[in-house]
């Protein structure tokens, strides 16, 4: 008889991948995955297993099964660099050079990791062509144009941007009202009564005056600063606070750009002492006490909001509206914190533990 035609060898992207995990996830048989890539049931099965290191990965480096145009995405291995903390210092210098919106050239990665390779006693390290190279294609950077605020927009990304979110809206199973402000009525009269209350009478005053009378308005600003945040302080209980004290920490500050700029050999040091005090946290790991879950919390916080709203105006529960709505907006802040941390330690447990090669 005819003998079966030997299936071709595929080997899949890291897009590929993550889009067939997401079809068998949404019910998708392994048969037709199969067929639909080209692959076998043992690879599926690998693809299966190596789920958690995907996940890791794509959200250390930004990729998704929507991710059509990404270098990284197109990626068929997951690998990482030899020395991962050298690695994580020269991501570190770049992101903080593009974050203050200068282009980076390749002759200045490699100086940079030059650099750093000496202050993390690194040996026998050679910022090759090659090196940088690789260096990129695991990042997915190249010298792309930097867009500011008086610039436009990446147009090409926003199409897959749309798509990714309308993937998170379906998967989650999320409601518009989640997604957007659920704002009636009543929510937006406090919102504008809270503007109104820290509206302060001085800008009241100038604005109609200027508005009324068509003057220029002279501004005494001496001192307002000082005043403005030893009067919050002091709300605070901060009561050994001086305006003084407060004038010198706004004097040491003048120039500051807002954020922390370091250099090599500070970024080297950060990258060292993180990695050691990973190492001291798994050793010294003492399980947390149980407390309730933001998530559950804000669930409550929602339903007493729901209940007063539904209540009698004369309710003498009405008088602690506000300061429920005040509890509320902390829960978020909280669960906001709390998403973006975790997607940090995510992001770290990922770079110290060693990819497979599916």
């Amino acid at each position: 008889g005819s003998k079966t035609p030997k299936r071709k060898y595929v080997t899949l992207s890291v897009n590929q991948k993550l889009e067939l995990i997401r079809k068998l996830e949404a019910g998708a048989s392994v048969s037709r995955v199969c067929d639909e890539y080209g692959v076998k049931k043992q690879t599926v099965s690998d693809i299966r297993k190596a789920k958690d290191k995907l996940i890791a990965f794509s959200l250390k480096r930004n990729v998704d099964a929507t991710s059509k145009s990404s270098s990284v995405g197109a990626r068929k291995r997951m690998r990482v660099a030899k020395d991962t903390n050298l690695e994580e210092a020269v991501t570190k210098w770049f992101v903080q050079q593009r974050s203050c919106g200068n282009d980076v050239r390749g002759v200045e990665i490699q100086a940079a990791a030059v650099k750093l390779s000496s202050h993390m006693g690194i040996e026998n390290f050679e910022a090759s062509d090659g090196w940088l190279w690789r260096f990129r294609n695991r990042h997915g950077k190249c010298n792309k144009i930097t867009h500011g605020e008086a610039g436009s927009a990446p147009t090409e990304d926003i199409e897959p941007f749309r798509d990714r979110l309308n993937d998170l809206i379906k998967s989650e199973g999320l409601l518009i009202s989640q997604v957007y402000n659920n704002y009636n009525l009543k929510s937006a009269i406090f919102n504008l009564a809270a503007s109104w209350k820290t509206l302060k009478t001085t800008t009241l005053v100038n604005a109609w005056k200027k508005l009324l009378y068509n003057v220029e308005v002279e501004y005494d600003f001496e001192g307002f600063e000082a005043r403005d945040f030893h009067h919050i302080l002091k709300r605070a209980g901060e009561n050994d606070v001086t305006e003084d004290d407060i004038r010198n920490w706004l004097e040491d500050t003048e120039g500051d750009p807002g954020y922390q700029f370091l250099t090599e050999e500070e970024i080297a040091d950060e990258v060292l002492v993180g990695d050691s005090r990973d190492s001291e946290d798994e050793e010294d790991e003492e399980p947390l006490p149980n407390k309730p879950k933001l998530s559950v919390i804000r669930e409550s916080t929602d339903n007493v909001i729901s209940y007063i709203d539904l209540s009698a105006e004369t309710d003498d529960i009405q008088h602690y509206y506000q300061h429920i709505r005040a509890v509320r907006e902390l829960i978020i802040q909280r669960q906001h914190h709390q998403d973006k941390q975790l997607k940090l330690d995510i992001l770290q447990a990922s770079s110290s533990q060693p990819c497979c090669n599916c």
